[in-house]
């Protein structure tokens, strides 16, 4: 059965440095297998090229990007049933004294409605019942 994969920020850092483990694990998926990732991993990209140290690393940052982000199935927008996953994940983690950073919380709610495996080095997603984990970046 075809398992959708919703790529972390981290993740897709580890894969655009070379991570070789990580670069194992997407390259034994099934061809039948989705890759993706999401607006708000879109911004956090874009936060950390605006945030690297000179133009020229800008640029190498930005073109790594764009061809990991080319080679993605789609990067998945907002969506109503996004945002009311976000309000329920966030005050059930909230009521459990549980949260996690605001962007993550998206990322969680966005994997959850598209019924997708996230892909991450963050153990905070634990706390987000239902979630489907795994990390990339251990063997």
């Amino acid at each position: 059965m075809p398992t959708n994969y919703l790529l972390d920020t981290n993740i897709i850092t580890a894969l655009a440095a070379g991570h070789a483990v990580a670069q194992a694990h997407l390259h034994g998926l099934d061809h039948s297998d989705g890759i993706y990732a999401c607006f708000i991993i879109l911004g956090e990209w874009e936060y950390g090229i605006r945030n690297a140290p000179g133009r020229r690393r800008q640029g190498q940052i930005r073109a790594t990007g764009a061809s990991l982000f080319a080679a993605l199935d789609a990067v998945w927008d907002s969506t109503p049933a996004i945002a009311l996953q976000y309000g329920a994940l966030h005050a059930q983690l909230r009521a459990a004294g549980q949260t996690i950073p605001t962007n993550d919380l998206w990322i969680a709610a966005t994997a959850l409605v598209y019924n997708a495996t996230l892909v991450t080095t963050d153990p905070h997603f634990n706390r987000v019942s239902g979630l489907n984990l795994i990390d990339w970046a251990q063997p």
